[in-house]
């Protein structure tokens, strides 16, 4: 992209055109009921939360493991190529890029094909064949590391699609939940890869 626009400040640039057009997509009058709040009294909100704290928290901890994953991957993956499989920077630096072809495909795949399975059954099979996939990348070969982007590739959208589903009018809670345990997944996560790395 840089080879097109002279300068890296205009990449970004355009890289951000594409969300502010969707920014402006979203206040067009069709779209108007996405934009409607929700109703419910404060003390259904209230017994809700009460009632749905464990399943929610429960969820939004499986989903940051598994945030904690994907990313773990995307980060270290060049990494662990250059230290354990002596590649050179570009060589490794494909490997990343196999592993975001990988995810691209996953949620294409999701997107385009319906699935009669339910979301419960979906999202252990994610999590299982991306273990599955990471285990297989270190004791077999590197490709796998990088084919465990289309495994869990579709776990992110279908986890917010069925707390979506369970939780309708608990979803701010439950939202909630999943920020602040992604972000201390996240901590945790690069906390104990970088001293392990470093070891």
């Amino acid at each position: 992209m840089e080879h097109f626009t002279g300068n890296w400040r205009w990449t970004f640039v355009a890289g951000s055109l594409a969300p502010m057009l969707l920014i402006i997509y979203t206040l067009h009058a069709s779209h108007k009921s996405l934009h409607t709040k929700a109703e419910f009294s404060a003390e259904k909100h209230k017994a809700n939360r009460k009632k749905n704290f464990y399943p929610q928290l429960f969820l939004a901890v499986m989903l940051s493991l598994a945030v904690a994953a994907e990313i773990m991957v995307s980060s270290r993956l060049a990494l662990y190529m250059q230290k354990i499989w002596n590649y050179d920077m570009e060589a490794s630096s494909l490997y990343v890029t196999f592993f975001f072809i990988c995810m691209m495909l996953g949620r294409l795949l999701f997107a385009l094909v319906h699935f009669e399975k339910s979301p419960r059954f979906l999202l252990s099979s994610s999590l299982l064949l991306t273990a599955a996939s990471i285990l297989a990348g270190v004791f077999i070969h590197p490709l796998f590391l990088a084919g465990s982007g289309f495994m869990i590739a579709p776990f992110y959208p279908l986890c917010i699609t069925w707390i979506s589903s369970e939780f309708p009018e608990d979803l701010d809670t439950a939202v909630s939940y999943m920020m602040a345990t992604d972000s201390l997944m996240l901590i945790v996560m690069h906390l104990s890869v970088g001293k392990l790395t470093d070891i």
